[in-house]
């Protein structure tokens, strides 16, 4: 079956940043069907055939909680591709979120609180990371999955290279995003809304 490929408006939720997708969503890797099964099995106490697969939208979670999070548990803010599949068994559906070797039974609500200052910190401390990935995707025109993070640190503007200085136009609070891709780090300065490269070391 055709896969037909949609750029999707990127944007950050709390719960995903939407990348490159597919408009059909019914197939999902061999790998992915396997974590669902073995989760569901153990939640519901069901087999594979009792699963029939919905939609599946590949997404990346802005953190290690795969949208899900947990009250009292803690988990690394970090880029983590996935999945959120919706299934149906015995006529009632379930939505799923999955990391490439992680599934959980996605139980969440959305519930509208107002954010602390440090989850606003936090939010633009992923946002920063996904600007930065961005750009250096844009820039050497990569594959999204040879970039890693090496670290994010909260960072001044004036702290930067004069390069630095001169090309950012956002806020003097900001990160130091620093990636690497092969044998190079990149680094970047970002304040969750605009970022730029600022060295590159090989």
């Amino acid at each position: 079956m055709k896969v037909f490929k949609k750029l999707s408006l990127l944007f950050f939720t709390g719960q995903a940043f939407l990348t490159m997708g597919s408009s059909m969503a019914t197939s999902i890797e061999p790998n992915i069907r396997s974590l669902i099964d073995e989760l569901l099995n153990k939640e519901l106490k069901v087999t594979a055939t009792d699963i029939s697969v919905l939609s599946a939208k590949k997404v990346e979670w802005p953190s290690s909680a795969l949208g899900c999070s947990q009250s009292g548990q803690f988990y690394m803010p970090v880029i983590t591709p996935g999945y959120r599949v919706k299934v149906s068994v015995n006529q009632s559906t379930y939505t799923i979120h999955t990391s490439l070797k992680h599934a959980v039974l996605c139980k969440n609500k959305a519930v509208k609180t107002e954010a602390s200052p440090q989850m606003k910190s936090n939010n633009k401390k992923i946002r920063s990371i996904q600007l930065a990935r961005e750009n250096l995707i844009k820039l050497k025109n990569i594959d999204k999955n040879s970039i890693r993070l090496v670290s994010v640190d909260s960072q001044l503007l004036s702290e930067q290279n004069t390069q630095c200085k001169k090309k950012f136009t956002g806020s003097e609070k900001g990160f130091l995003v620093v990636l690497k891709h092969h044998l190079s780090q990149i680094g970047f300065f970002s304040d969750g809304i605009t970022a730029v490269q600022c060295w590159r070391k090989e």
